[in-house]
C-alpha cells in the first residue's frame, strides 16, 4: 500500500493511508473526508497530497525539464514549458540534478563487475596512498649483557606510495530536438541509459585492463604472482594451485574473475570417471564458495594455443577506486540537423593497492580436438 503524504501547518507529515486504514466510514465522513461508494475519493483531496508516484514523476520531470533547457534554443524555452535555471555558463557546463545524476549510477552499477565489490571513495585532485616498504625487524633479546649478538639493531622503517589522479571519462550523445519535446521519462531514460552504459563500459576496461597513464591502471596490467596451466586442458588440480598460490590473508574476501571461455572451461571440468565436477544446476559461486565472474575485457586469444584466457583470484577490496568531479553536462547544438549533442563527464581513477591481493592462472585453453 502507497503512502499518501498530507503536510500539515505547522510543517509535519501524516501518513493518510495510515490514518484511513484505522478509521471507520463515519469518522472519515465526519473529518470532511470526500467519499464515494464508502471509500475515500483521494481524487478530490487537496493539491498538497501527493502519492509516492506522483513525487517520482515530479523528481523525474524535474531531471527532464533540466535537460531541455540545457538543449532547447532559448526562444522555446516558453512553448515547451522550460522553467529557468541557473548554470555555470563559463564553462558551457552544469551539474546534473540529483534524479538525473542517480539515474546514470544506477545503470553503471549494473554493468559492472569491480567497482560494485572494489573499495570506492569520492576525492577531488591527487590522492596519495601511503604503503608499507621497508618494515621493522624484531628480535629475540637474551640475559647476556656482553655479547653483540644480543643486541637489538635499530630498524629504519620506510614507506612507498600509491597515487590515484583525476581522469576524466565522458561520454557523447547525441538527441534529436523531436525526441527531447516527447515525454519526460523517454528523455530521461534516454540520457541516462545510453551514457551510463557508455561509462560503465569504459571504466570498466580500464579497471581490469587499463594502463594506468591516462586512465585507471587495470588488475591486468599489475605485476602479480602467477601460475601456467599444467597440461594441455584445464583441470582441476589448476584451480586448486591457483587458489593456494594467494596469501591466506586475501582468501576470505576473494573472488574468481575470467573470460566468458575461461568460465565455461572451469564450469565443464570433469573427473577421473568423466563426470562433472561442479553439477548441473550447482550455482557458479560454489568454486571454493566463492564468486565466479565474467569479464569481457580478459581476452581470450592471448598466446599462440587455441582460445588462451586467464583467471585471476584475488580480494577486490584492495582495487581503489577515486571518483572525483561529481557527473557533469555541457551540450552543443547542431541547428542544422534539429540534434543537440549532450557530453556527459566525471573524473575518476583506480589502481589495486596491493598487488599481493591478487594471482593469476595463466595459458588456460580448451583442448583441441584431433
Amino acid at each position: 500500500m502507497n503512502k499518501i503524504m498530507l503536510q500539515l501547518e505547522d510543517g509535519k507529515e501524516v501518513d493518510l493511508m495510515e490514518v484511513i486504514s484505522k478509521a471507520s466510514v463515519e469518522q472519515l465522513e465526519k473529518a470532511g473526508f470526500p467519499m464515494e461508494g464508502g471509500k475515500v475519493n483521494f481524487s478530490q483531496l487537496p493539491g498538497a497530497v501527493k502519492t509516492e508516484a506522483q513525487e517520482k514523476s515530479e523528481k523525474m520531470a524535474v531531471a527532464a525539464n533540466f535537460i531541455k533547457s540545457m538543449v532547447l534554443p532559448e526562444k522555446m524555452h516558453a512553448k515547451y514549458g522550460v522553467k529557468a535555471i541557473t548554470t555555470d555558463s563559463g564553462s558551457f557546463g552544469a551539474a546534473v540534478p540529483t534524479e538525473l545524476a542517480s539515474a546514470i549510477l544506477e545503470k553503471k552499477a549494473k554493468f559492472s563487475v569491480l567497482r560494485s565489490r572494489a573499495f570506492a571513495f569520492e576525492l577531488s585532485g591527487k590522492f596519495d596512498l601511503p604503503t608499507e616498504d621497508d618494515g621493522i625487524t624484531g628480535y629475540w633479546v637474551g640475559e647476556s649483557d656482553t655479547s653483540d649478538a644480543n643486541l637489538v639493531t635499530e630498524s629504519a622503517p620506510t614507506l612507498g606510495h600509491t597515487a590515484l589522479d583525476d581522469h576524466y571519462l565522458a561520454a557523447l550523445v547525441k538527441v534529436s530536438w523531436k525526441l527531447l519535446n516527447t515525454s519526460d521519462f523517454n528523455i530521461v531514460n534516454f540520457v541516462a541509459s545510453l551514457a551510463g552504459r557508455k561509462l560503465a563500459e569504459t571504466e570498466e576496461t580500464a579497471f581490469i585492463g587499463g594502463s594506468g597513464t591516462g586512465q585507471p591502471k587495470g588488475i591486468r596490467s599489475e605485476t602479480l604472482q602467477s601460475v601456467g596451466q599444467a597440461g594441455a586442458s584445464l583441470d582441476y588440480q589448476d584451480l586448486v594451485n591457483l587458489y593456494f598460490l594467494l596469501p591466506a590473508q586475501y582468501r576470505a574476501n576473494a573472488v574468481f574473475i575470467t573470460s566468458s571461455m575461461g568460465a565455461k572451461a572451469i564450469t565443464g571440468l570433469k573427473d577421473s570417471t568423466d563426470r562433472p565436477i561442479f553439477q548441473p544446476g550447482q550455482p557458479l559461486d560454489e568454486i571454493f564458495r566463492k564468486p565466479l565472474l565474467e569479464s569481457a575485457d580478459i581476452p581470450e586469444n592471448l598466446g599462440n594455443g587455441q582460445d588462451t584466457t586467464e583467471v585471476y583470484f584475488g580480494d577486490p577490496y584492495y582495487y581503489w577506486i577515486k571518483d572525483g568531479q561529481s557527473l557533469q553536462m555541457a551540450t552543443q547544438d547542431v541547428i542544422e540537423r534539429l540534434q543537440t549533442k549532450i557530453l556527459v563527464y566525471q573524473a575518476v581513477d583506480g589502481k589495486l593497492t596491493l598487488p599481493e591481493a591478487f594471482v593469476k592462472l595463466t595459458g588456460v585453453k580448451v583442448e583441441v580436438a584431433s
